[in-house]
């Protein structure tokens, strides 16, 4: 590759922030395709989008209180049965995920 046409080197990264922003959009458009996805295809990506859940809330869950942290856990634990279900309700996952990312600070 021609050097000069090559970007310049940087040493900043982006900020957490603008990375947490960007897989929240990818999980927007995730629970926006269901819809039009096979029960296959729903089960496949609504375990994704648990999968991420989970992965995210360990750290801001714990600094809540016990009625926060115990309605967050009944939330997560929807999502999960729903994507478990041999007939997914779209809507209900939906609303939940919808929900939760509603929550101020919860994926910060």
């Amino acid at each position: 590759m021609d050097p000069s046409l090559a970007s310049p080197p940087t040493s900043r990264r982006a900020p957490y922030p603008l990375l947490l922003a960007g897989e929240l959009a990818v999980i927007g458009e995730m629970v926006a395709s269901l819809d039009s996805l096979t029960n296959a295809g729903r089960h496949h990506v609504m375990t994704k989008i648990v999968a991420f859940v989970q992965g995210r809330l360990g750290p801001s869950v714990a600094k809540r209180g016990p009625a926060e942290r115990a309605r967050i856990a009944e939330m997560v634990e929807r999502l999960k049965n729903e994507a478990a279900r041999p007939l997914p309700v779209v809507s209900n996952f939906t609303e939940t995920v919808e929900r939760l990312l509603a929550v101020p600070g919860l994926f910060a």
